[in-house]
């Protein structure tokens, strides 16, 4: 442009004043006994850590930069994560934050504790954008690790949210830049046995706008209110981009185009390792079990035998179970209850000969939230699950229909989780078969029958428990989609508050499973699901009416999934619900 050298330095001395961040001992201490307070007004006072892991944490930030990537359940994740690093005498990493916090006080406050204070939008701002790239450069030269939330914004549903690239590419940029290659990134997952904001989740999940933050929010958790339980926090296995790039190709300088490749390479691989290490937490457990009934209550013994079988299986797999997860005791199963029933989503029902469990009315999408936090483990069981009684009843081979159908099932649903590559599926998937089913592919050869006769001799089944309420939430997007003829879909608000309208309606008529299912988050992946099979175009009645029967037939077969785990346990199989 027509600006001189000196206006556009003076410019950028601005941006980089407003954004650079200092760390002092002194503001560390006091901004770590804040996060104490926060998170010890409703949490344990002891955060739960893996001390292995934290011990390769430590070797890994004395040899190369490091950058960690958080899930984001809540406003507490950074501070915990904040303070094991700060009680295990770690270098605190450098964190970004929103330029609206950057007020008088406050805002000096928190950039010398170490916050860089970004501006929401500044893709026009080439001189913003520059000054960025550079102070980028110099913090990952100068072996500063940083920090931010994989997901962007904290996620509704309990499960991991898409990763959010912006800061993914200013960071690999640099370290392509500066050619330092170790730089390395950490997944770091926080769990929760519960968390203050599920409350105001739901309510956003139910199509109301969210409540702002502002300066208010920082007391209602330094409100000491009823206990949530434990944190528990993970590190997962660090990545670098000379794990994704051959050395020759980094040598030599990657193109562009190479780089829009990597970006989402190396997210995706953090957030898979970031979902390997989330340790699922007895609530998770307990809610899938009481969620996979619907409706109806369940016994301490039932909820037990269920829990046991589900313990079994992940204990099989070595996967990690925190809270009270030893659940032949009786008092462990029953203090996870007790725990959900002090914040309002288990009821007791005590006027029979024992006293029966549910999830309490209007709690639905609240249990939801920590049944999610466990599921991705279990997904390719589902798929499975489902595609066993399909191939059963296929015509042609119904070990290659088999196949076919986990494929079709991955692709459904691949918005909604992060499922193995399609190079590594086909195997992945046989081995979960294998492991679970010995003889499947025997049993699926004598027809329909044999597809039932595998699920039958199961121990534990998960379809039902997994995904129903996805299916419920895209049924109700297809069937809005149907309904709306030959027209296209232009507002995207409108068609939202059209399928939170209809999801109630089929709640109230008994075609909906739960009401965990009546979301906006899983509308908007539906519709967007919806959009990537181009059924959003006027003239696509056809289509979208198959898009429809598609997912009544899925439905179909989680009932007859329900059935046979009822049936296994003795219990009646009139569930009260029909998706037709």
């Amino acid at each position: 442009g027509d600006r001189s050298v000196h206006a556009v330095t003076e410019q950028a001395a601005r941006y980089l004043r407003e954004m650079a961040a200092t760390q002092t001992p002194f503001t560390l201490d006091m901004m770590n006994a804040i996060y104490r307070a926060a998170c010890q007004s409703h949490h344990d006072a002891k955060i739960s850590v893996d001390d292995e892991q934290l011990a390769r944490v430590a070797e890994t930030m004395a040899d190369r930069p490091v950058v960690f990537l958080i899930s984001h359940k809540s406003m507490l994740d950074t501070m915990a994560l904040s303070l094991v690093l700060f009680d295990a005498n770690l270098p605190l990493p450098l964190t970004f934050g929103g330029i609206n916090l950057n007020k008088p006080g406050l805002g000096a406050f928190a950039r010398r504790s170490g916050i860089i204070f970004l501006r929401r939008s500044f893709q026009d701002n080439e001189i913003y954008k520059a000054t960025f790239r550079r102070y980028i450069d110099y913090l990952i030269e100068k072996r500063f690790s940083l920090l931010w939330a994989l997901e962007g914004t904290r996620s509704r549903t309990g499960k991991l949210l898409p990763p959010r690239f912006g800061l993914f590419s200013y960071v690999v940029e640099s370290i392509l830049r500066t050619r330092l290659h170790d730089v390395t990134f950490i997944p770091v997952s926080v769990a929760y046995d519960q968390i203050t904001e599920v409350e105001d989740y739901s309510i956003e999940q139910r199509g109301h706008k969210k409540k702002p933050e502002g300066f208010t929010w920082p007391l209602r958790f330094l409100r000491r209110g009823r206990s949530r339980g434990q944190i528990h926090l993970r590190f997962g296995e660090g990545v670098t981009v000379k794990e994704l790039v051959k050395p020759s190709e980094l040598e030599a300088g990657i193109d562009d185009q190479r780089k829009r490749i990597l970006v989402p390479t190396l997210a995706f691989e953090v957030a898979v390792r970031m979902n390997a290490a989330t340790p699922l937490t007895a609530t998770a457990i307990i809610t899938l079990i009481l969620l996979a009934g619907g409706y109806r209550a369940q016994s301490l013994a039932e909820i037990r035998a269920l829990a046991r079988a589900g313990a079994a299986l992940i204990r099989r797999r070595h996967l990690e179970i925190v809270g009270r997860s030893n659940f032949r005791d009786e008092d462990a199963v029953r203090s996870t209850l007790d725990a959900l029933h002090e914040t309002g989503i288990v009821t007791y029902l005590d006027e029979g000969t024992e006293r029966l469990y549910a999830i309490s009315a209007d709690q639905h999408l609240n249990a939801a939230y920590y049944r999610n936090t466990a599921i991705h483990y279990f997904i390719l069981d589902a798929f499975v699950e489902i595609a066993l009684l399909d191939a059963a009843s296929a015509s042609g081979d119904p070990i290659e229909a088999f196949f076919e159908r986990t494929s079709e099932l991955r692709e459904l649903f691949k918005f909604e989780f992060y499922l193995p590559r399609r190079a590594d599926y086909r195997s992945e998937i046989e081995q979960r078969t294998r492991d679970r089913y010995g003889d499947w592919e025997d049993a699926i050869q004598c027809g329909k029958a044999g597809g039932r006769d595998v699920l039958n001799a199961a121990q534990l089944l998960v379809a039902h428990a997994v995904l129903r309420s996805f299916v419920d939430a895209y049924r109700i997007v297809a069937c809005v989609l149907v309904d709306a003829g030959a027209d296209s879909i232009d507002n995207e608000s409108r068609f939202l508050s059209q399928c939170l309208k209809t999801g109630k309606h089929q709640l109230l008529q008994g075609r909906v499973f739960s009401a965990e299912s009546i979301s906006k988050s899983l509308y908007e992946t539906g519709l967007k699901l919806a959009d990537y099979r181009g059924l959003l175009a006027a003239n696509q009645e056809e289509a979208r009416d198959d898009f429809h029967q598609e997912f009544c037939g899925i439905s179909s077969r989680l009932d007859e999934i329900l059935s046979i785990t009822l049936a296994s346990d003795g219990i009646g199989q009139n569930t009260g619900y029909r998706h037709t």
